[in-house]
């Protein structure tokens, strides 16, 4: 049987282009309700721009990233329950990648505990994402 592979990336919440989003994700919903489909997202859902040290940036940024987190994750949950994928692959991108850095760097004493990594705030296991990190495919 004929199977289609969606491939989306370079979100970088929330700093997205909102109509190309809504219109790449009716698409890839639309077409798994019809025939079978994987979703792979390519990395950089979510910018993490505060993480970075690559940027100054804007104070009203610096305490955004678990709202940030909460929106990402309310996509990724959207994608879920509206379609109907065969399998759901997420690579983790550079972004995603600006936690585990920041810990490494700036925060080591914290960079073991659970529930700091980014499959872990996305909850991509619970909603049957595959995760593979920055660097790993």
């Amino acid at each position: 049987m004929l199977k289609h592979v969606v491939f989306l990336g370079d979100v970088q919440w929330p700093f997205h282009h909102v109509a190309a989003l809504k219109a790449a994700s009716d698409f890839a919903v639309g077409l798994s309700l019809q025939e079978p489909t994987e979703l792979w997202f390519m990395g950089d859902g979510i910018d993490m721009d505060m993480l970075s040290g690559k940027y100054i940036n804007a104070p009203d940024r610096l305490g955004r990233l678990q709202p940030d987190i909460d929106a990402w994750r309310t996509t990724l949950e959207a994608w879920v329950t509206r379609g109907n994928f065969t399998r759901l692959v997420y690579l983790g991108g550079n972004h995603e990648h600006r936690l585990q850095m920041y810990l490494w760097h700036q925060a080591p004493a914290l960079s073991s505990l659970r529930g700091l990594t980014v499959p872990e705030l996305l909850g991509l296991d619970e909603m049957g994402w595959e995760w593979h990190p920055w660097g790993e495919l």
